[in-house]
């Protein structure tokens, strides 16, 4: 498949009195040999409690002629046909009951640009069971968090039974007593193994309703445990010793808040500007006095991370400036 040049050079034949063609003009034939693919996917699992859902076709190029009615349809009725460009579609599934909803595409639903009809689809089936349910999984904690301890509510949606702390799944730590709140409600004790992420879950078939009927598997929560203090260091590129003005970098390692000019500590100068340029970094503009040692510092607790984290004190940094004495007399020889 592709594009097919084809094109007479320059003094290749000539006329009856000697003189040689000239080069033709060239013209491009596209050759497409290949027949449009459809893909029929969907963003529901295999099991799902919606009763109405999208369903998208990718014919891998532009196509022209899909319709609905191209469908083929078992359980349900489709709907709502949108043309999102370059041969993908979508449309609306509306299923007739509880049970499979198979949607398909026979061959020759639509043509390429070369006339080349589409090849059949792969099946597409989705279980629908509106009266499924999964867990929802929460939490009033703030994401990040200092505390290594601390609930998530577990809610099914309705009243079930054998719901236990071995049913959780947590990656970063542990669950622990788990506390009835009401119909189908729960909130499990989570202790985080450390700074970093925890995330917790709640697998198929740990419970069951008034029906016997099985959960299916709950979404992931997710959050970040940082007891960390931001720990920020100071430096410069100013030369040793400074002759004017120099700059001071601040660097909490980590984004920030409440950090401000103020909180550095200047002896023998100023601070004039602040720039931040995210992500915890600083960049402060000192100003000098008069020639000698200034040192830059820095005390704990004048930032706080996303967590809360008040920043620990940093090293002082000590900086030599000299200035140029107005009063000095430069002599210049002839260099002789």
């Amino acid at each position: 498949d592709g594009p097919v040049e084809i094109g007479l050079p320059a003094a290749v034949t000539q006329d009856p009195a000697g003189n040689r063609n000239l080069g033709s003009n060239e013209i491009v034939v596209v050759f497409d040999g290949i027949a449009p693919q459809p893909i029929l996917t969907t963003d529901q699992p295999g099991i799902t409690t919606e009763t109405s859902f999208t369903v998208a076709v990718d014919f891998g190029e532009p196509v022209d002629g899909f319709e609905l009615s191209d469908l083929s349809l078992s359980g349900a009725t489709a709907s709502n046909r949108q043309d999102l460009g370059d041969g993908r579609y979508s449309f609306t599934v509306t299923a007739d009951q509880d049970g499979t909803v198979t949607v398909g595409l026979p061959a020759g639903a639509a043509t390429d640009a070369a006339g080349r009809a589409s090849l059949v689809a792969t099946d597409l089936a989705i279980e629908v069971d509106s009266q499924a349910y999964a867990a929802a999984i929460t939490s009033s904690e703030p994401d990040p968090t200092t505390n290594t301890s601390f609930e998530v509510e577990i809610d099914f949606g309705k009243e079930v039974t054998g719901f236990e702390a071995s049913d959780v799944v947590v990656s970063g730590g542990v669950a622990g007593a788990v506390t009835p709140q009401g119909v189908g409600r729960f909130t499990v004790a989570i202790s985080a193994d450390g700074d970093g992420a925890v995330s917790v879950s709640v697998p198929n078939g740990v419970v069951v309703d008034s029906a016997d009927r099985p959960n299916l598997p709950s979404g992931v929560f997710s959050i970040v445990v940082d007891q960390t203090a931001p720990q920020p260091v100071l430096s410069t590129n100013a030369a040793d010793p400074a002759r004017d003005r120099f700059d001071v970098a601040s660097n909490f390692g980590e984004p920030v808040s409440g950090f401000e000019a103020t909180d550095l500590s200047v002896s023998g100068g100023s601070v004039g500007s602040l720039t931040s340029f995210g992500g915890g970094l600083f960049l402060a503009s000192i100003e000098p006095a008069a020639s000698g040692s200034v040192t830059v510092a820095l005390a704990a607790g004048v930032a706080s991370d996303l967590a809360g984290n008040p920043s620990t004190a940093a090293t002082d940094l000590n900086v030599t400036v000299e200035f140029a004495d107005p009063n000095a007399i430069v002599l210049e020889g002839d260099g002789n």
